[in-house]
């Protein structure tokens, strides 16, 4: 992708960004009586705007020292780094391997409502299964 598609991309989801708060901000949803959507708005639009204008100024700053792009490309292509990573990801998959199904038996304790559990416990049997793919892809590539 090039620089200037970049710019486009990250220009746009400032811009965006912006405006969901700017809206927010003179328009006042909750007097319509709906907070829930202030939240969205704010918390979208804010995160938003700051990885447009974040983005923005890391080319900026690659356009003017190349040698920091040169330094990033090596350092993200180097092997250690991505066994680093690779374990890094591990370690915090079989740490939320438990978490999930602490999180499960506390909703089943708190007594909400089935389908909201039951949503949650798809979604890591989904992600097991995934795993399982994913593990036997790879290995029939090496």
């Amino acid at each position: 992708m090039s620089d200037f598609t970049k710019k486009i991309i990250y220009g746009t989801l400032f811009v965006l960004g912006l405006l969901m708060v700017l809206s927010e901000v003179f328009f006042q949803f909750p007097s319509r009586g709906d907070s829930t959507i202030v939240g969205v708005m704010m918390g979208l639009g804010s995160g938003m705007g700051a990885v447009g204008i974040a983005n923005l100024i890391m080319l900026r700053m690659y356009a003017k020292n190349p040698k920091l792009l040169k330094q990033k490309t090596i350092k993200v292509n180097d092997e250690r780094n991505k066994v680093v990573m690779s374990t890094a990801k591990e370690k915090v998959y079989n740490l939320f391997s438990v978490l999930w199904w602490i999180v499960v038996l506390g909703l089943i304790l708190a007594r909400v409502d089935f389908w909201i559990t039951g949503l949650l416990m798809v979604v890591i049997a989904m992600r097991t299964i995934l795993l399982i793919y994913f593990a036997n892809r790879v290995s029939n590539e090496i």
